[in-house]
């Protein structure tokens, strides 16, 4: 069975190196869906508990990233570089299977 928790980041970027508008400073509000897989736990009845996505995003991926320059963190940061990053953070605290879905806008998204 597969939790997801989604997450909204207000970020601002520009891309090192790219011909074309994303080489200037601009900003997006990406989602994160984070998706956790297993199985229910007979005791507690969940695969996991939201306040717990909740709480290791918020500390781990969310207070570093939103509302920052993600160029401050990431030397090149495209969405498939943040994803990774994102994806680096919650591996620490959730193993595996995790896997995320970062959307830049509502139309386009990076999966890990």
């Amino acid at each position: 069975m597969k939790i997801v928790k989604s997450f909204k980041l207000k970020i601002a970027h520009f891309l090192p190196g790219y011909v074309g508008k994303c080489k200037q400073l601009h900003g997006h509000t990406m989602r994160l869906d984070v998706i956790i897989d297993g199985r229910i736990n007979p005791d507690t009845g969940m695969v996991i508990d939201f306040y717990e996505i909740d709480r290791v995003v918020k500390n781990k991926v969310w207070s570093v990233l939103d509302h920052t320059l993600l160029n401050d963190t990431i030397k090149n940061p495209t969405s498939e570089n943040v994803a990774i990053w994102i994806m680096e953070q919650l591996k620490k605290e959730f193993g595996d299977p995790v896997a995320i879905r970062l959307w830049e806008d509502d139309d386009a998204y990076v999966e890990l």
